[in-house]
């Protein structure tokens, strides 16, 4: 089971990381009508040289991870406060 887990998250951020390019020339290429106001495709590639994007990537994956790793039952099994009553 805990191969399926690590397999899952790192294809979450292979696929997280591969999709980054696409969005980011979506989002601020210079295309429509802010044409030649955008950036290019080399500008785009350098966003994968930022600390940033990685610390954001590996956020995610973490996340990925817990919720993976956390078993599903967890959520029955919670504490409760039970407050005395003083009447």
């Amino acid at each position: 089971m805990k191969r399926w887990a690590i397999a899952t998250v790192l294809l979450y951020v292979i696929i997280l990381a591969a999709i980054t390019l696409p969005m980011v020339l979506l989002a601020f290429g210079s295309w429509g009508s802010y044409r030649g106001r955008g950036i290019g495709f080399i500008q785009a590639l350098s966003f994968y040289q930022e600390r940033g994007y990685w610390v954001w990537v590996g956020i995610m994956a973490l996340g990925e991870a817990l919720l993976l790793a956390v078993p599903v039952g967890a959520a029955n099994r919670r504490l409760t406060l039970i407050v005395a009553s003083s009447s």
